[in-house]
């Protein structure tokens, strides 16, 4: 009488096994020892348009048309019975004659169909279908319509705040005191809409050339030329993200009228939080950058002080050779803290430190590695210096490298 109870005990466990896996969403099989299948879940046999009898005792890498013979998968299945528990996030694209190219995500886990003596191994497999999501992905990807469509109105708006500008000379030139002052705000948007209009649109040419070749006229290129157009393609697209970054930042500055959102900072992590950002950089120059900031808190806008900062970091990294130093560090001073952005660089002259904050000169120059840059970086952390209660000024020599200093309110117990 035991063995007929256990037999029917097996098939009533069988029925609950099949009536659980019925109702899976995704595609899911079970395997025994030998990969061979025992049981499906009704979405495979739909997704993948067969039917039980062409798919119960057989063989996972027989399935089809030999689509699941993978040999890495047919391993990583094996190790899974002798040794690991499970595979996770193994990524698949196959081909099927009824469903066309699917890419999917598998997903396995050892099962023992007696738990008592942990004996007959069985392998479940989840399969996830993400052909539509990668498609998606990809057509975003490529997708740079977008892009050209705000060039085109950044383009516009540049041609209409200039005849703006032009307007309202013309009509304060009678007052000499306010019109130098209005001769420099003029100047100075100029500056902006030429940096819009060439430093982005230049690397944006760049990149739509390049990457246009490439996919044109690849076959026609040796791997070391397409690496070369890959590392140009890269360079573009770090001068726009640069750029893109300053003018949204000052563009925020702009827009909200000069209000700050003071608080307590730690300036040591503001600081290497900064620095973190360039480890890449940094790493590629071989230069050595030191975080030696006191245990200080300033009282300033966090998101300010971090914009001066990286700008800081990243000019000095530009201008400093390879094998050199950046050091920040600070000191602290009758209600405010200083902090110092010293670098072993190529330095600047007298004339050019006197206009490195003014952002009606073209201040852009290439760094020690060929690095471009848009010019906006320091008159932005002057601008914003200022609006949080300090001051930023510039020490150096050609050939001794450079310091910029800027302080900002010191917090203190119960406020500022």
């Amino acid at each position: 009488m035991e063995p007929a109870k256990n037999v029917r005990m097996e098939k009533r466990e069988r029925k609950l096994n099949q009536a659980i896996i019925a109702t899976i969403r995704e595609p899911l099989v079970i395997m025994d020892g030998s990969l061979s299948v025992i049981l499906a879940s009704r979405n495979f046999y739909e997704t993948f348009h067969v039917t039980p009898a062409e798919t119960i005792g057989k063989q996972l890498y027989d399935l089809g048309d030999g689509q699941w013979d993978i040999p890495a998968l047919r391993q990583l299945l094996i190790d899974t019975l002798e040794k690991q528990e499970s595979v996770e996030a193994f990524d698949v694209e196959l081909d099927f004659p009824t469903i066309g190219r699917r890419a999917m995500v598998l997903n396995a886990r050892k099962i023992y169909r007696d738990e008592n003596t942990n004996a007959s191994k069985a392998i479940l497999l989840a399969i996830e279908d993400i052909t539509e999501r990668k498609a998606i992905e990809k057509a975003l990807h490529e997708n740079s319509e977008a892009l050209k469509l705000r060039m085109a109105q950044l383009n516009a708006s540049k041609l209409e705040l200039q005849e703006k500008s032009k307007r309202l000379s013309q009509l304060v030139e009678t007052e000499a005191a306010l019109n130098k002052q209005l001769q420099y705000e003029v100047d100075a948007k100029n500056r902006f809409f030429s940096v819009i209009a060439h430093d982005l649109k230049s690397p944006f040419n760049s990149l739509l050339g390049m990457t246009q070749l490439m996919s044109q006229m690849a076959e026609k290129f040796s791997k070391e030329q397409l690496v070369d157009y890959a590392g140009d393609v890269n360079k573009a697209g770090e001068k726009v993200f640069e750029l893109l970054r300053n003018l949204l930042d000052w563009s925020r500055v702009q827009i909200d009228g000069g209000k700050t959102q003071p608080q307590a900072i730690f300036l040591f992590q503001v600081c290497q939080d900064c620095i973190e950002l360039f480890a890449t950089i940094a790493q590629n120059k071989n230069i050595h950058v030191v975080n030696k900031i006191e245990n200080s808190k300033g009282f300033a806008d966090p998101d300010m002080v971090k914009t001066i900062v990286r700008n800081l970091i990243a000019n000095s990294l530009k201008f400093t050779s390879p094998g050199g130093t950046v050091e920040i560090s600070s000191c602290k001073s009758e209600g405010m803290v200083q902090i110092t952005v010293a670098d072993t660089g190529v330095g600047l002259s007298k004339e050019k430190a006197e206009k490195v904050f003014f952002l009606d000169q073209n201040n852009s120059t290439l760094g020690t590695s060929g690095e471009d840059g848009t010019g906006l970086g320091l008159p932005l952390c002057k601008d914003m210096v200022e609006r949080n209660g300090g001051h930023i000024w510039v020490d150096s020599r050609i050939g001794k490298g450079t310091k910029f200093h800027f302080t900002l309110p010191r917090y203190s117990i119960g406020g500022q």
